[in-house]
């Protein structure tokens, strides 16, 4: 399956159930593979705003900014992402993104 009829059926199962955080982080890096930053930008944003504990999405969140020439919006949610990997311990995410977050340039 490429990465197109991925992207089709992920959005089609948003349609069954929008509220879910896994199929929409599954389409932001679909999205990210196909080069739709700002596509990926929107469901990722939506992923942790169904699920604000969702580490790994506020990465992704940051990487689609970033890729889409927001260098505020990729070092915000970086930096919500640190907060949050701290509190549910997720020390390794946590390091990840400070890394990004340094590199993004304002």
């Amino acid at each position: 399956m490429d990465t197109a009829e991925k992207i089709a059926r992920l959005e089609d199962m948003l349609k069954d159930d929008p509220q879910d955080d896994l199929t929409h982080f599954l389409l932001g890096r679909e999205y990210m593979e196909a080069d739709r930053h700002t596509d990926a930008a929107r469901v990722l944003q939506r992923c942790v705003e169904i699920n604000p504990r969702y580490t790994a999405a506020y990465r992704f969140l940051g990487d689609a900014h970033r890729f889409a020439q927001d260098p505020e919006a990729a070092r915000a949610a970086y930096e919500t992402g640190i907060a949050v990997a701290q509190d549910t311990g997720d020390l390794q995410a946590g390091r990840e993104m400070e890394a990004l977050a340094r590199k993004v340039k304002a």
